[in-house]
C-alpha cells in the first residue's frame, strides 16, 4: 500500500472535480485488466442488494479488489482453479447459483457480499485468489475474516451503508492493507473515490492519519474479562489457577498494564462474580474451575454473561404465568436482550 503515491492524488483530484471523471479514469484502468469486461463489474456492482431502507444501490459498494490474474475461459476440461472450472462448480449448486454472479464471473469479474450462500462466498474467493476472475465486487463484509490480496483496492465512497457513517482510519488501513502484500506483489495502490461531503481534501487525512491506539477490552469496566474467562473455563482451555496465570500472561492487557495491580485484579474479581452467578463453580477437590449448565448454555448462545442473566431471570418469571394460547410468546425468541434503545409505538 502507498497512500502517498502520485496515482492516488491522481484519483483523489479527478474525484474532486467530479464523479464521472473519476469513474471514467477508474473505466480506462479497468479496461487493461486482463480478460475482463468492464461492462461486467457495472452488472456486479448492481448485484450487490441494498442493506435496507434508506439505503442507495451504491451504499453496500463499498470497494472494488483487483488483482493481476484472469485465466483462459476455454478447454473441454477445465483445469482447477480456472474460470471455466469454478462457473462449473457454481452451476453445480443447489439452484444452479447466483444467477448474475454466474453471468458476471464468466466476464472475469465477480461479487461477494452476506447475502451469498456460504458455497458461493467460498468459491468467490477462491476464484479470486487463483486469478480466475480480476475484479472483486465487495461490501463491508470483506473488512475482517478473509484473507484476498489484492493489487489494488477501489472505494467507491468512504462511508458504509450511510453516509452519517463513515469509515475511520482503522476499516480504511484493514482493508487498504491488502493491496500490494508482501512477497504477492512489489507495489500496492488504494484509491479512493472523492464525493458528496466526503472531499479529496478529507479523504487524504483519511490516508495520512495514524490509527488509533489498540486497548484491551478486558479492562475493568468493559464486561470483557468475565466473558473471556467463561469461554475459556467452559471450553475446557482452562480449569486450575495454574492455567488461568498462563492464560492471562498471553493477553494484550498483560502486555500493556501492571499485572498485579490490574491483570490480576481484574482476572480474581470476574472469577468471582461468575462463580457467584453460577456459571462456574469451584470444585474444591481438585482444585479446578467447573463450568455449570448456565455457563455452558451462556457460551452455546454467544451472549454477554450479564445479558445471559436477564434472559435467565425472563425466563423464570416466564415459567410463573407462561401462555401459549396464541403466538404471542413467540416473540420473545425474536427480541433482543437489551432493549434500552428501542422506542416501541404501541398506538
Amino acid at each position: 500500500m502507498q497512500p502517498d503515491s502520485p496515482l492516488n492524488k491522481e484519483w483523489a483530484m479527478q474525484g474532486k472535480s467530479g464523479v464521472k471523471a473519476a469513474w471514467k479514469a477508474l473505466d480506462g484502468l479497468l479496461r487493461s485488466l486482463p480478460q475482463v469486461s468492464p461492462n461486467a463489474v457495472q452488472e456486479a456492482l448492481a448485484g450487490i442488494p441494498m442493506p435496507g431502507p434508506g439505503f442507495t444501490s451504491a451504499s453496500g459498494q463499498l470497494a472494488l479488489l483487483t488483482n493481476t490474474g484472469g485465466s483462459i475461459t476455454g478447454a473441454a476440461s477445465p483445469m482447477p482453479g480456472s474460470r471455466a472450472a469454478v462457473l462449473q462448480e457454481l452451476r453445480q449448486l443447489q439452484g444452479g447459483g447466483d444467477a448474475t454472479l454466474t453471468a458476471v464471473m464468466a466476464k472475469g469479474v465477480a461479487f461477494h457480499h452476506r447475502g451469498l450462500m456460504p458455497e458461493e462466498c467460498h468459491l468467490v474467493e477462491a476464484a479470486y485468489s487463483s486469478g480466475a476472475v480480476s475484479v472483486l465486487c465487495c461490501t463491508s463484509t470483506m473488512a475482517v475474516g478473509v484473507n484476498l490480496p489484492a493489487r489494488r483496492v477501489i472505494f467507491r465512497h468512504a462511508f458504509v451503508g450511510l453516509q452519517t457513517n463513515p469509515i475511520d482510519v482503522a476499516t480504511y488501513r484493514q482493508m487498504s492493507g491488502r493491496a500490494g502484500r508482501a512477497g504477492i506483489d512489489d507495489a500496492g495502490e488504494s484509491i479512493l473515490v472523492a464525493c458528496g461531503a466526503f472531499s479529496a481534501a478529507k479523504l487524504a487525512s483519511l490516508i495520512t492519519s495514524d490509527s488509533a491506539p489498540i486497548n484491551s477490552c478486558l479492562v475493568e469496566g468493559k464486561r470483557g474479562m468475565k466473558r473471556a474467562m467463561l469461554e475459556v473455563v467452559v471450553s475446557g482451555a482452562v480449569s486450575s489457577a495454574g492455567d488461568v496465570s498462563r492464560y492471562i500472561q498471553c493477553t494484550l492487557l498483560a502486555a500493556t498494564h501492571d499485572f498485579q495491580a490490574e491483570v490480576a485484579s481484574a482476572t480474581k474479581t470476574a472469577l468471582k462474580w461468575l462463580v457467584e452467578q453460577k456459571f462456574v463453580t469451584w470444585d474444591t477437590i481438585t482444585s479446578t474451575y467447573v463450568p455449570s449448565p448456565l455457563g455452558k448454555a451462556t457460551l452455546a448462545s454467544g451472549m454477554d454473561p450479564a445479558d445471559a442473566l436477564l434472559v435467565k431471570q425472563d425466563l423464570a418469571t416466564a415459567r410463573e404465568a407462561f401462555v401459549m394460547a396464541t403466538d404471542l410468546h413467540l416473540t420473545y425468541l425474536v427480541a433482543p436482550a437489551r432493549l434500552d434503545d428501542i422506542s416501541i409505538d404501541w398506538a
